[in-house]
């Protein structure tokens, strides 16, 4: 099986969602915010889990929020920023 990998400093957020949902056409699409998640499980397995468990206490107290604006709101906290290419540089830790 080929594998090509995308690597490089062009390859920003968008543009490499924009070549997985290409060479992906007939399957899920994938959006930044999965992308975004899946580079902090890379280094934090249990990341999503642990936004989840959040989302799920504050869904107790009467809010309801996703994992997506989590994420987001995440993002702009540790970043400045709400471009989710800006967390290439963020540790786990700081995260």
């Amino acid at each position: 099986m080929h594998i090509e990998e995308v690597i490089g400093e062009d390859k920003t957020v968008d543009v490499v969602v924009e070549i997985f949902n290409t060479v992906n056409s007939g399957g899920t699409k994938l959006s930044k915010d999965d992308l975004a998640l899946a580079k902090v499980c890379a280094q934090w397995p249990d990341a999503r889990n642990e936004l989840k468990a959040r989302l799920a206490k504050w869904n107790k107290a009467g809010f309801d929020f996703r994992l997506e604006w989590l994420l987001r709101c995440i993002n702009v906290v540790i970043t400045g920023e709400a471009v989710f290419s800006a967390l290439k540089d963020v540790k786990t830790a700081t995260f």
